[in-house]
């Protein structure tokens, strides 16, 4: 399953510096359980190990697969 290509939604509370540092552009999204500190983003198709390794360091509290 780490191999396969798809978009990830994930939540985190990381800075905004961080993500655009890790992922560049992101489509933001709302998550109304989110608490003041968290973003949640959508991100562009990578694998599942492109993404652990994006996020490597980075307070991650989900991810979800997209399925299209």
């Amino acid at each position: 399953p780490d191999s396969v290509s798809c978009r990830w939604m994930v939540r985190t509370g990381a800075s905004l510096g961080e993500i655009g540092a890790a992922f560049g552009g992101v489509r933001f999204v709302g998550a109304q359980s989110a608490t003041p500190d968290e973003y949640a983003f959508v991100t562009g198709y990578m694998t599942g190990r492109e993404l652990s390794g994006r996020t490597a360091g980075m307070d991650v509290r989900a991810r979800y697969r997209v399925l299209d």
